[in-house]
């Protein structure tokens, strides 16, 4: 669970299935889990939108959780299980 900084507000966009943007008062911005259609057919009823982003979080390799193709160049990838602290958030 991400823990914040006392007193630090977290703000929480939803893109659908479990895709989540966290953004922080200093401006951390950490994308969660964006997903990714299916060469051969849509599961899902749109396509993942262009995010802009500091960090991935990628939680498993499942396509619908590991489109990290989805992520700005300039994003880092996080995917292996572990803790790290990024300006005031700490997952």
């Amino acid at each position: 669970m991400p823990q914040l900084t006392p007193g630090v507000e977290l703000t929480v966009t939803y893109y659908g299935h479990c895709a989540f943007l966290w953004e922080t008062a200093q401006g951390a911005r950490v994308l969660v889990d964006p997903y990714r259609n299916r060469e051969d057919r849509y599961w899902f009823t749109r396509e993942f939108p262009q995010v802009p982003c500091d960090l991935g979080l990628i939680t498993h390799a499942h396509f619908d959780h590991d489109a990290a193709g989805r992520l700005p160049e300039s994003a880092s990838l996080l995917r292996l299980p572990g803790e790290l602290r990024y300006r005031d958030l700490y997952v």
